[in-house]
């Protein structure tokens, strides 16, 4: 019986041993290779796709925002956020009425001044929102002469956010339909006559287009470009007349 018991008790073999570390070796082998394999698809997603396409849609996101939030006609005064509307092709200034991105300019909506700028940095271009809390509202616009009382507006808390870094371009574009027939949606053959700036009037849309130059999973720089337009609920500018004599395309 003795013997019976120490025959059950031995342990495992030399040649059991290796066969179970060859076994284990083959499968932590294949998932380190697994594993390495994903982490490189990762890395060269991140560099080459991710992170701009996350910036254009977060900027593309705020943009309408704050354009969609252009107030138009408030107060018993002659109050219009249109004529504070002020652009170029690479920057960009209006004031909407929206809850702030910064908590500690407040949680409800209010109205805001707000401008997008390009800043030059080391690392590259950087797309910066900054919004400043009025804090007497809109600011007054004569009925007759349309000019902007600038000095009537009482300026509050600001905060300033990076939207997007790493770019090559920002552009913007502001377009108008000249002899646009009385219908909500214009036809597919007209096309709209496009300017580079626009100072204290709201166009019937805006183009823009963000240009980023990112990495590819070779380790190559090529340029990314994405485009948006942001066509407006509120009624727009009268047709500009500097732009009679143009004809353009978006």
């Amino acid at each position: 019986m003795n013997k019976d018991r120490l025959s059950n008790n031995r342990g495992f073999t030399l040649v059991e041993l290796l066969i179970a570390t060859m076994l284990i070796a083959i499968v932590l082998t294949g998932a380190y290779t697994s594993f390495e394999a994903a982490l490189r698809v990762w890395k060269s997603t991140s560099k080459s796709d991710l992170r701009p396409q996350l910036d254009a849609r977060i900027t593309f996101s705020m943009l309408e925002d704050d354009l969609r939030g252009i107030p138009t006609g408030i107060g018993s005064e002659f109050h219009d956020g249109r004529a504070m509307v002020r652009g170029t092709e690479d920057s960009l200034e209006l004031v909407t009425i929206r809850e702030p991105f910064d908590p500690k300019l407040g949680e409800s909506a209010r109205t805001m001044l707000v401008s997008y700028t390009v800043s030059r940095t080391r690392d590259g271009n950087e797309l910066v929102r900054t919004e400043t809390v009025l804090e007497s509202g809109l600011a007054y616009v004569h009925g007759v002469t349309g000019d902007v009382s600038w000095d009537s507006v009482d300026y509050g808390k600001s905060a300033t956010l990076v939207v997007a870094s790493g770019l090559s371009d920002f552009n913007l574009g502001y377009w108008w339909y000249l002899n646009r027939p009385s219908t909500k949606t214009p036809p597919s053959w007209l096309s709209p006559v496009e300017t580079d700036w626009i100072n204290g009037e709201l166009p019937e849309g805006i183009r823009i287009t963000l240009e980023f130059d990112h990495e590819t999973a070779d380790g190559e720089y090529a340029p990314l470009a994405f485009d948006s337009i942001v066509a407006f609920r509120q009624e727009p500018s009268p047709f500009p007349r500097r732009l009679e004599n143009r004809k353009g395309l978006v």
